[in-house]
This record gives C-alpha cells, structure tokens and sequence, in this order.
C-alpha cells in the first residue's frame, strides 16, 4: 500500500465499504474528508448492531493498514474519529461481544485506544 493522504483515502475506504460506497463519493466530493471517516464509523455501528462482527474486524484492520501508511492528518483523523469512537462501540456491545470486538482490534490501535482512555481519566481527576 502506498502512502496513504487526503488524497486518495476516500478511495481506499469506497473500495473496502462497498455498502456506503455511494455516500463515500458524495462526501468526497465536497472535499469532506472527516464526514467519509464519520460514514465510516457509522457504517461500523450499523454493522456491530447488526452482529457482524467479523465483518467490523475486517474493516478495523484496513483502518489499521491505512493509518499505517497514511500521513500525519490521516493518521490523526483516524485517532480521533475511528479510535475515539470504540467507547461508544463498547455501549454498544454486551460483555462477551466487546471482549470479542476488543481482542480483534489491532494491536496499533488498540495501544491508541488506551492511551486515549488514560489521557480522558486523567482529564477528570483534574476537574
């Protein structure tokens, strides 16, 4: 995979979420790029929602390739709209199925996840 940017990761997502393909395009062009993460992301909820789970995990690991090769804005668009949203996948989830959804993350984000998580609890004990 080459590197990811602003560019060309609408078209990577359009390819990999075939079911919001069409809404991807229209957000892309209108040039909104946190909207076609936003897609995304809700596109994952619906997903969760309906139990197809190894499907969200097939997704969460083509985030995990394109935040590796992505550049520094990709990389914090996905840290702060796909990482920040597994909080409210774990709402989502029962037990057993964000035990499941947690373990299948991978690793890079999951280390993100926590820190971010760390980071928020600190920020409350300060208050």
């Amino acid at each position: 995979m080459k590197k990811i940017d602003e560019e060309n990761i609408a078209h990577y997502l359009a390819g990999d979420c075939k079911e919001i393909e069409e809404e991807i395009q229209q957000l892309l062009r209108k040039r909104n790029l946190a909207g076609v993460l936003q897609a995304v992301v809700n596109f994952l909820r619906n997903l969760l929602h309906h139990n197809r789970l190894p499907e969200v995990l097939a997704h969460l690991q083509f985030l995990a390739r394109l935040h590796r090769s992505g550049n520094r804005y990709i990389r914090y668009l996905i840290e702060n709209l796909v990482v920040r949203s597994f909080e409210g996948l774990k709402r989502q989830c029962q037990q057993g199925q964000w035990e499941s959804l947690y373990a299948g993350i991978p690793v890079q984000l999951q280390h993100i996840y926590q820190r971010q998580t760390a980071e928020n609890l600190i920020q409350k004990l300060k208050r």
